[in-house]
């Protein structure tokens, strides 16, 4: 999910797909948990310089 979240622009909703969960509200609650952040303030937060890839 971060590879994805880092190097692509897909939503969280199709990332939360991608991944297996069948909710995205579901992975965003799990990542917060693991992470500490929820998955757009995580992508928001990395730096600047990588080109998103659209898969």
């Amino acid at each position: 999910a971060r590879y994805l979240l880092r190097e692509t622009d897909q939503t969280t909703q199709r990332i939360a797909e991608i991944i297996g969960y069948g909710h995205s509200g579901h992975f965003g609650v799990q990542f917060k948990r693991l992470h500490g952040l929820t998955p757009h303030a995580w992508r928001t937060a990395q730096p600047v310089g990588h080109e998103r890839k659209n898969l």
